[in-house]
């Protein structure tokens, strides 16, 4: 079974789910053709991303988070470089949705396409390429925690536990039917940085066990009811000021 990844490159949280996933990866379980990696967020401009990430941090943890940037650049901590430990292509594509990166897709003739915080939404035609269809990682307990950053808002909810859910894709976000669903529990003190970090392992362990299951055709399907559903953006100021009123930290 051949499969491809398309992704982001995030040297913190993302680059925690590769590096857990290819430890444990072999090419007898499946035969991965590549990853694409595009801009975080959809975003082109540095500065756009530095904007949109000082608001969510603040200042004092957007200067720590841009120090460890900084000291993970040096260091050479990236998906491309991680790549390249494992002689696995890395597309560049600009757009997924593009005909170029469609042609390209139907010439691999891939059987799946993972979604790991892809930051573009895959649309009709890139849904219907591959045969055993998209799949998508959402560190959130669907129905629930539909939309962005579901640590956050679970953590804001005061929850016990989250969950890492695994699920195929259709034209809808987080809305496709439930490959895989695992509670994470949330300890006392948990910061949103140490349980994002919970949240990429063990999203890295449940994915070699859905491609396995989509090699083996043995994929269980469970619903995603709408019905039960909640759907959250990207964190305002005010929900982030809320997050700290509750007493919770980001590290």
């Amino acid at each position: 079974m051949k499969f491809i990844f398309i992704t982001e490159e995030d040297p913190f949280y993302v680059y925690l789910f590769f590096e857990t996933f290819f430890k444990k990866y072999t090419t007898e379980s499946a035969d991965l053709k590549g990853i694409v990696i595009l801009e975080p967020f959809d975003k082109k401009s540095t500065l756009a991303l530095a904007k949109k990430m000082f608001g969510f941090y603040g200042l004092f943890n957007f200067i720590r988070m841009g120090m460890l940037y900084v000291f993970k650049k040096l260091k050479g901590v990236s998906i491309r470089n991680l790549t390249k430990n494992y002689n696995v292509p890395v597309f560049e594509v600009e757009n997924v949705n593009d005909k170029t990166f469609l042609d390209k897709l139907n010439a691999l003739e891939v059987d799946l396409v993972i979604s790991v915080a892809a930051p573009q939404k895959f649309k009709a035609e890139l849904l219907s390429i591959p045969g055993k269809g998209c799949i998508n990682i959402h560190s959130g307990k669907l129905p629930k925690y539909r939309g962005m950053l579901p640590s956050f808002w679970t953590l804001l909810n005061e929850k016990k536990s989250g969950a890492v859910t695994i699920h195929k894709m259709n034209a809808n976000l987080d809305d496709g039917e439930i490959i895989l669903q695992q509670d994470v529990e949330i300890v006392p003190n948990e910061t949103l940085d140490s349980y994002i970090k919970k949240t990429k392992k063990l999203g890295a362990e449940m994915m070699l066990r859905a491609i396995k299951s989509f090699r083996d055709d043995k994929v269980e399907l469970k619903p995603n009811n709408k019905n039960e559903s909640t759907y959250n953006s990207f964190p305002t100021r005010d929900d982030v000021k809320q997050f700290r009123r509750q007493g919770l930290k980001f590290f």
